[in-house]
Order: C-alpha cells, then structure tokens, then sequence
C-alpha cells in the first residue's frame, strides 16, 4: 500500500472532504456535529490532523480541541482528541498510530498544550497506547430510577429512593434552581476547587456544553446552586432528554462531587416532579463522584469507557495522577461519539 500524506490542519478549510470520509463510514450525521461545533472550536485553538491517500483522498482524521484546567491557582491546558476516524480501507494498526503519534510529536513541539486526553473505545486502545497514551481509569455510565409508569414499579422505586435519602442523611437544601437562558455560565466558568482537593478541576465554558449539548442553553438545560455554599460552591447542571423521561448530569462542582450524595436526593425529587423516570451520570469508576452516586442510589451499568492520557510537559504526569479525584463528568468527557 502507497504512504499516506499526515498533516495537522484547520479542519474549516478541510470541511468538506471531512464530512465526507464520514459519511461514507457510515456516519453522515457527523455533518450536523461538524457545523455546529467545529467553528468555535478552531477559534479556540482547535486543529485535525488528517492524512490523505496518493490519489489526494481525506482517509484519516482525528481532531484535538482545547480545554482549561484549573491545578492549585495555575491554569493549565488539556488537548481533548475526538472523532477519530479511518476509511475501512486503511483500518490496519500502522496508518491510525501514525496520525496519534504526529499529533503528540506536533503538541510536545509546541508549547501551548500540557497534555493530551480522550475516551475511547476498547479497540482503539492499542491504536493509542502504541502513540504514547497511559490508561488511567475507566468511565462508568450509573443511573438513578427516580420512577416508572407501571403503578407497582414506581411504588417500589419511590420506597427504594426514600430508604437511600435516609441511609445517606439529610438532605442539603438552600438550592436555587435555573433552567434555558438563566442558566448560570458564567459559574461553571470561575469554579474551581479552592481547597486543591481535585488535582485537575476542569473550568467550563459555554463552548464546553455546546460541544456535547445541541441547542445550549435551551429549556432542557437546568441547573441547581446552594445559595449559601460552605466549603466550596455547590453546583450541578442536568439535561432532560427530548422525550421528558431521561436526564443526564452533564457538570458538577468540585464542592458538589464530595457531598453528592447528600444533595442529589433534592434535584432528583424535583426532576421526578417534572416526570423524569431515569437519571444517568458518567464518571470515572472508583473516583469520589461515583463513590457518592452510588451511595445515593446511583447503579453503575455495563456501559464502560478506557480514560487515557499522555502528558507533553516535564510536569504534566503529576496533573494526570489521581484521577479519581478529578471532578469531571458529562461534559468532559468526548461521548465517544459526534
């Protein structure tokens, strides 16, 4: 097989030919993602590398975006990789390593990026240990029944949710409660853990959510703040599902994932009101946010996703150790899908 072409690009420019190499993959609804997210992804910094076949065909693409992280008062820079992709013809072991090692050998020669990071799948694993990532963790998916349309079955769940509420101890209260164009941004901006309990607190922006979210902020996008917050500002922001039965916890304070447990009862009893039936949540398994979700009631499914990294400064693998710490959730997180 001729060599490919590898060069790291701006994936504006390479648009179409991008969409393309999906859409024959079998994935045309990346298009919509593409449009959405790329533009204010590019103007914060974010690139593709791609590779092209002797006959000027876009075959490889793999996009890393930027993202802040706060570590003890110094903001530090992460490189989130997403949408990998291969055309079926050069899905051997060679071609896909060599695009992930060009993009950690071009952000170790910069000086922008501290480390790389992503979810993935099991079968790109090997792709991306052979380029230099570590697996660190791995990601959870947990949900809470909050109800259910069978009589019988809600019965069961609201005595199975009360008996949690008092196995975990009184509910925190004092929330104030957001939803659509109130919701608070301009928090999930400035929050960080003051007290450097979470070695990586990640600073979320608009841009953060919109990445995962189509439509934020729209009437689906709540959020719940402790008004009077000790120890660290309290917040968490859910996104209701198009069909009114689902949410998902998409962000979460530091001071929040430590005391999720106590408080998550009170969101979980408004989100029923509003006839929500399940509540989902992914995490890094064993860290203090799925540690506490379980002691709410939280059920961890099969559903399950390699964390990796690999860190481009001197400094770097101090930030990625202890992920179990990292208040990161949702958002975060690639979603291993466009």
């Amino acid at each position: 097989m001729s060599p490919l072409r590898y060069e790291c690009v701006n994936p504006l420019e390479y648009g179409a030919a991008i969409k393309a190499l999906f859409s024959r993959e079998g994935e045309p609804q990346f298009a919509a993602y593409f449009d959405r997210v790329y533009p204010s992804e590019v103007e914060a910094g974010g690139r593709s590398w791609v590779a092209f076949a002797p006959d000027g065909e876009l075959v490889l693409h793999v996009a890393r975006f930027l993202y802040e992280f706060m570590v003890q008062g110094r903001a530090r820079t992460g490189g989130l990789t997403a949408n990998l992709m291969v055309a079926t013809r050069y899905r051997t072991l060679v071609p896909a390593v060599s695009l992930m090692r060009r993009v950690v050998a071009d952000d170790s020669a910069g000086a922008r990026v501290d480390f790389l990071y992503t979810t993935t799948t099991a079968q790109t694993v090997p792709v991306l240990k052979l380029a230099g990532f570590d697996e660190l963790a791995t990601v959870a998916r947990y949900v809470l029944p909050l109800g259910d349309r069978n009589p019988l079955l809600d019965a069961g769940i609201r005595v199975r949710n009360s008996l949690q509420r008092r196995g975990v101890g009184r509910p925190i209260g004092g929330w104030k409660e957001y939803a659509g164009e109130a919701f608070p941004m301009e928090r999930f901006a400035t929050c960080v853990d003051e007290a450097s309990l979470s070695p990586l607190s990640p600073l979320r922006t608009e841009r953060t959510f919109r990445r995962r979210l189509p439509g934020f902020p729209s009437g689906s996008d709540l959020a719940w703040l402790e008004e009077e917050p000790a120890g660290g500002e309290r917040l968490v922001a859910v996104r209701v599902e198009a069909d009114g039965k689902r949410g998902d916890v998409t962000a979460i304070s530091p001071a929040a994932a430590r005391n999720f447990a106590h408080f998550i009862p009170t969101v979980a009893q408004q989100l029923r009101a509003r006839g929500l039936t399940r509540l989902y949540l992914h995490a890094i398994e064993g860290s203090t946010l799925a540690v506490e979700a379980v002691r709410a009631g939280f059920v961890r499914r099969r559903d399950r996703s390699p964390f990796m990294a690999v860190p481009l400064r001197p400094d770097a693998a101090q930030l990625l150790a202890l992920p179990g710490r990292w208040a990161v959730c949702g958002v975060d997180f690639d979603g291993l899908a466009a």
